[in-house]
């Protein structure tokens, strides 16, 4: 549901305001792009016509698949008499024209367009390759790709100026992965890796490391991150990713290792989207995303940006040593179960730990319509390798509390500057561990209300709200080791999260963060660093 209607309802047209399309004398090729109901999906669509005398855009089917909705954000774009500014350009297919306004002054030699659609390299099976130094730009498709094979490795590369859906892609095989490479002003993502077999639970071995990925999502935008990762025990290690309209990371599978990134300026297009992003199915779990610094990021429209979401069900995950600054929500888990959210720094976050109750009990049974139950029976849940893995996997559709977020442990963290924590109403603090945290936020406990049943996740209510003043809750949280005083922080403006030795955090069991490993390192491929 969506402002009371059901979303994907439409009349095959919508009106505008405005005169502005009366001045286009050509529609042949006119696009749009937008994101038509809610905030975490774009897509384009042409325009069949425009009808200016009444104001009303007709879009050629096929329509968008969650409709079109009043009040949501779009544009048009390759309209001739709209090329008004520098950086501009339209696309004539017809007479095979391209008229462009160019931001400076266009020498010899340096206009190029490229018809490649193939990978310009592709290992296919090969073992044992190294891909060293090299500039790819200007291609239609992939710069490389990578499938099958083992112990391949693309180190201390530039890819840029790739118009495709994945600028690097990593297909299988073992150990095989990108290092120390700079990936920009790209089409859509900038790393794909995927490997292991999750229906054996046999990693792969994979891996990211040590990249710097920006400007990336140009043209496809939503789930489009700097990385995505699929399968079994890969990894993404101490890269730089920001300047984008989405995510920076985008995972998906089992036990997998995600640390010393460093992730700022994100979802500029976006709402209700993640840092660090994941949800659909209670079996992939194992993740551990530690020591992770994900900073200054605000999302766009309704949601806002979650520095970490897993999303529905996402479950059995380790958060630790992380620290999260300036981002509209820390940590946020809808629904799933058994997660760790372990000595984080939050600082300035609404809140820094949300944990939710997805209102749709029916998602968790038969024909649901995420297909939560299929996928858990698809895998065998109830036997090894999965049940030995995860113990606590077979008992997740058990009728007592199917579809509770119960077993996270929100312990030892440090939070300030914002809201502590926000629970679902239907939730207590007996249903989550909440032990030996340090909160030095003013709000420290909010109720969240989602209405039902006609239920719109974004128009909610808050039946209760607690700060430091409610002698109840702060008596209630004190006796679970939490202490309610500012942790110290030296200077959290300029991101300095270090903590003296009088800070009330080392009395919990707090330990130190190594904040000097995160993000870019030199290494022989990468011989300095510069932001």
């Amino acid at each position: 549901m969506k402002d009371g209607l059901p979303s994907g309802r439409h009349s095959g047209m919508f009106k505008y305001d405005g005169d502005r399309p009366t001045a286009w004398a050509d529609q042949r090729d006119i696009w749009m792009h937008g994101y038509w109901v809610w905030d975490w999906r774009d897509e384009y669509q042409k325009v069949e016509r425009i009808d200016t005398a009444s104001h009303t855009v007709y879009p050629q089917p096929p329509h968008h698949h969650y409709g079109y909705q009043k009040g949501q954000r779009y544009y048009f774009l390759n309209v001739l008499e709209e090329l008004d500014s520098p950086g501009e350009w339209m696309l004539d297919t017809e007479k095979g024209l391209l008229y462009f306004w160019p931001p400076s002054a266009i020498g010899p030699g340096d206009v190029t367009v490229s018809m490649m659609r193939k990978p310009i390299v592709l290992l296919d099976g090969a073992s044992h390759i190294r891909i060293e130094g090299l500039v790819f730009e200007c291609s239609r498709a992939s710069a490389i790709k990578i499938r099958g094979g083992s112990d391949n490795m693309i180190a201390g590369c530039t890819i840029r100026n790739i118009d495709s859906d994945t600028s690097v892609i990593i297909d299988g095989g073992r150990r095989n992965g990108i290092r120390s490479c700079d990936i920009h002003d790209v089409g859509g993502t900038g790393v794909r890796v995927v490997g292991g077999d999750r229906t054996t639970l046999t990693s792969a071995g994979n891996y990211a490391i040590n990249n710097h990925i920006y400007r990336y999502g140009g043209i496809l935008q939503s789930f489009n991150g700097g990385i995505f990762m699929q399968g079994m025990g890969d990894t993404i290690s101490h890269n730089r990713i920001h300047d984008a309209p989405f995510s920076a990371i985008q995972y998906y599978g089992n036990d997998h290792l995600i640390e010393y990134n460093e992730l700022y300026d994100l979802a500029h297009e976006s709402g209700d989207v993640g840092g660090i992003n994941t949800g659909g199915d209670y079996s992939e779990m194992g993740t551990i995303i530690r020591y992770n610094y994900i900073h200054d990021i605000h999302g766009i429209g309704e949601g806002g940006c979650r520095g970490i979401y897993l999303d529905l069900p996402g479950s059995n995950t380790t958060i630790f040593g992380n620290i999260v600054a300036n981002v509209d929500i820390g940590v946020f888990f809808n629904s799933g179960r058994d997660n760790i959210v372990e000595n984080n720094v939050f600082y300035n976050c609404h809140p820094s730990v949300g944990i939710y109750i997805w209102p749709f009990p029916l998602y968790f049974h038969p024909g649901g319509a995420w297909k939560i139950f299929e996928k858990l029976h698809d895998i065998r849940y109830t036997e090894p390798p999965y049940s030995t893995h995860y113990p606590l996997l077979p008992h997740y559709l058990d009728s007592v509390g199917l579809g509770m977020p119960y077993g996270h442990r929100v312990i030892h963290n440090v939070s300030t500057g914002g809201t502590w924590l926000d629970l679902s109403e239907r939730m207590n603090l007996s249903q989550v561990q909440v032990e030996n945290n340090v909160v030095g936020d003013s709000m420290v406990l909010v109720f969240t209300k989602h209405w039902t049943p006609d239920y719109d996740p974004y128009h909610i209510g808050y039946s209760s709200m607690h700060t430091r003043e409610d002698t109840s809750i702060v008596r209630e949280l004190a006796l679970r080791g939490n202490i309610l005083a500012d942790p110290g922080f030296a200077d959290p403006l300029r991101g300095d999260f270090r903590m003296g030795s009088g800070s009330p955090v080392w009395k919990t069991g707090f330990r130190r963060i190594p904040v000097e490993k995160i993000g870019l390192v030199v290494d022989e491929f990468r011989l300095s660093i510069s932001r």
